[in-house]
């Protein structure tokens, strides 16, 4: 699924951005640094919108998916025939 491929590099990338502007608040506002030279800043602030675009591309992906297989009439998979089901188990 789509949403789910999509949805775990985008809250991936969330937390990971999240880290390090919590890390850049400490250190701001608990030490007293500047933070606006740093490269962990726009490190952080990628990662921020990078999760947001992927997150709405997994949600726009999976309501695209399901928009085009309710209009087509068929379902979203399908079984291969593979014969009986037993419940023997077979050896080699």
């Amino acid at each position: 699924r789509p949403g789910h491929f999509f949805g775990s590099i985008g809250l991936a990338l969330g937390a990971i951005g999240s880290f390090i502007m919590m890390y850049l608040m400490v250190v701001k506002f608990g030490m007293g640094e500047s933070i606006g030279e740093r490269p962990l800043l726009l490190v952080g602030i990628l990662c921020l919108i990078a999760s947001a675009q992927f997150l709405t591309t997994g949600v726009l992906s999976e309501l695209l998916a399901r928009t085009f297989f309710e209009s087509s009439g068929r379902p979203a998979y399908s079984l291969a025939d593979g014969g009986e089901i037993t419940t023997e188990w077979h050896q080699a």
